[in-house]
């Protein structure tokens, strides 16, 4: 699955402005720091795509910590403000099941491509 990211993903990722590197990307949209990371599940087989965002510059957390923009992530934010990409609510979860099938890789990153397309901007937005 990371080499299908890696070609397929990340690529158009880029296009859309994100930096970073597997799995922490941002992207900086007017004052608005855009936030997606993967993380995936330890027995294997799928992954989640997590959205965040928060004012673009340096992140003071909860606990006091101020995290430069150029390490900011998902991890960071409070819990109520991470929406999962393909998740029919903003309070529901949703999983990108790639194991088990011979094309699961490819099919799971066309998934997750389309939801950006369909579901990206509504989310950063919400």
């Amino acid at each position: 699955m990371n080499s299908v990211l890696r070609d397929r993903v990340i690529p158009a990722l880029r296009e859309r402005g994100f930096r970073g590197s597997m799995p922490h990307f941002r992207c900086v949209v007017g004052d608005t720091l855009r936030l997606l990371t993967f993380q995936f599940r330890s027995s294997g087989g799928s992954f989640v795509v997590e959205l965040g965002r928060c004012p673009a510059g340096d992140f003071a957390t909860s606990y006091g910590a101020v995290v430069p923009q150029s390490k900011m992530n998902v991890t960071y934010l409070s819990p109520r403000s991470r929406f999962r990409l393909g998740a029919p609510d903003l309070l529901d979860d949703y999983w990108f099941d790639f194991g088990g099938r011979d094309d699961g890789c490819e099919l799971s990153a066309t998934e997750l491509l389309a939801f950006l397309d369909s579901d990206g901007d509504r989310l950063w937005n919400a």
